[in-house]
């Protein structure tokens, strides 16, 4: 009697979730460094690596848990478990960053808030 493994998708998409969550928070940290210098070169990157990082690692767990083949269905499923994962990641590293950098937060909307003043976007004193 042959019995083989059922294949976990929730490892694997905890563990490409991980990935993709990590690659997120360096992406964001690369952005916060630089400043607005290359926000849009990093924001392509941000997006073009982890749509390629969700790809390989549905493509991985296809090859390896799944003997070469994958329904749509189960297709599908993996790379929301693997988008959810990521995403929780992300959200727990941006709430302690805004916890914890509170003041700087502050300033950099009221910086936002003048350069809209300065441009003409609103007017002063339109937020209390």
């Amino acid at each position: 009697m042959n019995v083989t493994a059922k294949p976990n998708p929730l490892r694997a998409a905890a563990t490409y979730g991980l990935y993709i969550g990590l690659f997120l928070i360096a992406c964001n940290l690369l952005s916060s460094v630089l400043g607005g210098k290359m926000s849009f070169l990093i924001q392509l990157v941000t997006l073009a690596g982890s749509i390629g990082l969700l790809v390989y690692g549905m493509k991985r767990y296809r090859d390896i848990s799944c003997g070469g083949f994958i329904t749509y269905g189960n297709a599908f499923g993996y790379g929301i478990f693997t988008s959810l994962f990521s995403s929780f990641l992300y959200v727990a590293y941006f709430f302690l960053t805004l916890t914890t950098n509170r003041v700087a937060f502050q300033e950099q909307l009221y910086l936002a808030y003048d350069d809209f003043i300065e441009q003409g976007l609103i007017e002063a004193g339109m937020v209390d």
